[in-house]
C-alpha cells in the first residue's frame, strides 16, 4: 500500500482577460487588461494497492482524488458592480453568459432565470424578476453554477494471470456545469423557419422547450456537467517460447474513449464551460501483435 496528499495553494494576480476599450479609446473595441487577482486552494489524495502478488496472478489497483476550489478575490475599482462580462455565445449579438466577479469561481455563468410552468415547462421569454421591480432587465442577472469542478478523480486496475493482463482507467468530475450553446443557438422555432422557402438546422431540445424565440440568457441552458469515463480498456495473452525458447509473442487488444455515464444533454460533457460542439469524440480499437527474439 502506497499514498500521498497534497495540499495547495496558489495566489494570481494581474489576472489578464479581454474587455471592452472605453468609448473613443484605442484602435480596437477590445484589448488585454490585468484586471484582478484569484486565489486557487485545493487537496489531493493518490493512492496505490497491491492485494495479491504471486507467481501467477497480481492484482493492482490505484487512483487519487482532487477536491478544489476557486475564486476571484479582487477586481479592479472601474469595474461593473455586478463584474466583468466574459465568455462570448453563438447566437445574437455581443451576447456573454460568464462573468469576474469577486467572491465567485472565475467565470461562473451570469444568466436570468427561467420561469416554468406547473408540468415544469419552461415558458418562453418569461423569466424571474428577482429583484422585484416589475420589469426583467440587467438587474435581475445573477450568478448561476459554474465550468470549474469541485473534485477531479480516477482509478485504474491492472490484473495479470499466468499469461494473461488485462487492465483499464477510468476518469471523471462533479460539481461542474456547461452552457449548452448548442441548443440554445438552434433550439427554437424562428431559427428552423426563418423565411417561407428556407428550412434551417435545428435541435431536438425544441421539441421539449417549445421556444419560437432565442433564450440566450436563460439559465435553462445551464446544464449539469458531471461525468464518469472509461478512457482505456486493455486485455492482452503472451505465448511463450512461441517458435523458440528465446522467441515470444504477445497479442494485445485497446479500447479508447468506451464508455461515457453522465446527465448531460450534449455531445460531450468534457467541455468545461461554453459547448458549441457537435462532433462526439471518436471510439478507437487498436489490435497489437509485439514479437520478441
Amino acid at each position: 500500500f502506497t499514498g500521498s496528499v497534497d495540499i495547495y495553494e496558489k495566489r494570481t494576480k494581474d489576472l489578464l482577460v479581454i474587455i471592452d476599450n472605453p468609448a473613443f479609446f484605442g484602435f480596437s473595441s477590445q484589448d488585454k487588461y490585468n484586471i484582478g487577482k484569484t486565489k486557487n486552494q485545493g487537496i489531493e489524495i493518490a493512492t496505490q494497492v497491491v492485494p495479491i502478488r504471486t507467481d501467477d496472478f497480481d492484482i493492482t489497483i490505484g487512483g487519487n482524488i482532487t477536491f478544489q476550489k476557486n475564486r476571484v478575490t479582487q477586481i479592479v475599482e472601474s469595474a461593473p458592480s455586478f463584474g466583468i462580462n466574459q465568455g462570448g455565445i453563438s447566437g445574437g449579438i455581443g451576447n456573454q453568459v460568464q462573468v469576474l466577479a469577486v467572491n465567485y469561481t472565475p467565470l461562473s455563468f451570469l444568466v436570468y432565470e427561467q420561469a416554468y410552468d406547473n408540468n415544469g415547462k419552461p415558458i418562453d421569454g418569461v423569466f424571474v424578476d428577482r429583484n422585484q421591480d416589475g420589469h426583467i432587465n440587467k438587474s435581475d442577472l445573477y450568478v448561476y453554477k459554474k465550468p470549474t469542478a469541485d473534485i477531479f478523480y480516477g482509478f485504474f486496475t491492472n490484473v495479470s494471470y499466468k499469461n494473461l493482463d488485462l487492465g483499464m482507467s477510468w476518469r471523471g468530475s462533479w460539481g461542474n456545469y456547461n452552457y449548452n450553446n448548442v441548443d440554445s443557438g438552434a433550439g427554437f422555432g424562428n431559427n428552423i423557419l426563418v423565411f417561407d422557402t428556407f428550412i434551417n438546422n435545428g435541435v431536438t431540445n425544441l421539441l421539449d422547450t417549445g421556444f419560437q424565440e432565442a433564450q440566450y440568457l436563460s439559465d435553462y441552458y445551464i446544464q449539469d456537467a458531471a461525468f464518469l469515463k472509461l478512457d482505456n480498456a486493455t486485455i492482452g495473452y503472451t505465448f511463450n517460447e512461441f517458435l523458440n525458447e528465446k522467441t515470444s509473442l504477445t497479442l494485445t487488444a485497446t479500447g479508447q474513449n468506451l464508455i461515457t455515464i453522465t446527465d448531460y444533454k450534449g455531445i460531450d460533457p468534457e467541455t468545461y464551460g461554453i459547448d458549441n460542439n457537435i462532433y462526439p469524440r471518436p471510439r478507437t480499437f487498436v489490435l497489437g501483435l509485439n514479437l520478441n527474439f
